[in-house]
């Protein structure tokens, strides 16, 4: 009889510590922090403008840690997010260009639902000319996040 209370004791003992340490530390553990995406839909180009609406974003992203690059013709320049409603003049192939970030939702955060509308510089965009937008995230591998490209007529 001891023996068989020795041997309860001796495999009993341990699995219910294990169990009791695994509930304390399992709430420490995460998982590896996944990659932001985000899709835009197609460019709506109106009025010598081009609005590209945010599809989907893997989850909302703080504009201060995004940066906005636009390039015409292979030849562009980036900055940081402009504010929401508000607008920033970027250089690209030799014209000023302005974009503005159209906040959905008013939540101050970068998302699904929200747009941004590349313009000229109190112009319309110049015709016949191939543009890109790029967001990519402010870090030093300069991860990149979504872009789309575009011809104007």
């Amino acid at each position: 009889m001891i023996i068989v209370i020795v041997v309860v004791v001796a495999v009993l003992v341990p699995a219910i510590f294990a169990a009791v340490l695994y509930i304390m530390v399992s709430g420490l553990l995460q998982g590896p922090n996944p990659p932001i995406i985000v899709s835009f839909g197609q460019v709506d180009q109106a009025g010598g403008n081009a609005t590209i609406t945010v599809l989907s974003s893997s989850r909302e992203i703080a504009p201060s840690s995004l940066q906005v690059r636009v390039a015409a013709n292979g030849s562009g320049s980036s900055t940081g997010m402009p504010p929401p409603g508000g607008s920033v003049v970027l250089i690209a192939g030799g014209y000023s260009l302005r974009v503005f970030w159209l906040d959905d939702n008013n939540d101050q955060l970068f998302g699904t639902g929200d747009a941004l509308r590349v313009t000229g510089d109190s112009a319309p965009l110049p015709s016949s000319t191939r543009f890109s937008l790029e967001i990519s995230l402010v870090t030093s591998s300069g991860s990149m996040v979504s872009g789309v490209t575009w011809t104007t007529a």
